[in-house]
């Protein structure tokens, strides 16, 4: 696992926009941009309702609350991509930031990405309710920038998720070497020579 914040600049911004490429979400991104005075309006609603759902159901209880958050991802999600270094960090932010709030990697699909398609198709049906080709497009659009987002927020999550289970590991084995009086040395030794048998 990398950490992004380790990347240089230059490092950040190309593997953004190689991602970028493979997910082939420029033109949907555009869309939604195209379209940000008629979307942001809606954006409070919609984020309302996640935060609704995610208070009702058992396997996001205890998580901290993120409307606010999702009301300023729409500002992002509904204008021209800037896919630079400083997007990369802020995504990755938001992957630390997730898994601080107490997110799980299916919590964080479901519960954040998922509500967050499935409420904005609800918006485009209601924004276009005669129009189902319409509806279709910005539902593509809303679903691959999403999908995109959340590969760059799941990133620096498992990182960081990772680097938390190094940590919980090395308490642990400080505790059990304080309790049986082993040096960190021998444990090593015992644990490599352990390894040849």
């Amino acid at each position: 696992m990398q950490n992004l914040f380790e990347l240089s600049p230059e490092e950040k911004e190309r593997w953004l926009r190689d991602l970028a490429d493979l997910a082939g979400i420029w033109e949907d991104w555009s869309l939604l941009a195209f379209f940000r005075e008629h979307l942001l309006p809606l954006a409070s609603q919609v984020a309302h309702r996640i935060q609704e759902r995610l208070k009702a159901n058992p396997h996001t209880q205890g998580t901290e609350p993120v409307e606010k958050a999702l009301e300023a991802i729409a500002q992002v999600y509904f204008s021209e991509p800037t896919l630079d270094a400083a997007y990369l960090e802020k995504r990755a932010q938001a992957g630390e930031a997730y898994l601080r709030a107490g997110f799980g990697p299916a919590q964080l699909l479901a519960g954040i990405y998922g509500l967050w398609v499935d409420e904005w198709t609800k918006a485009f049906a209601a924004l276009f309710p005669e129009d189902p080709v319409s509806q279709a497009r910005f539902n593509r659009a809303i679903a691959l920038v999403s999908l995109f987002n959340a590969a760059l927020v799941l990133a620096q999550y498992a990182y960081e998720a990772a680097k938390e289970q190094r940590a919980r590991e090395e308490q642990l084995l400080e505790k059990f070497l304080r309790a049986t009086g082993i040096s960190r040395e021998l444990y090593e030794q015992m644990a490599r020579t352990g390894g040849e048998v």
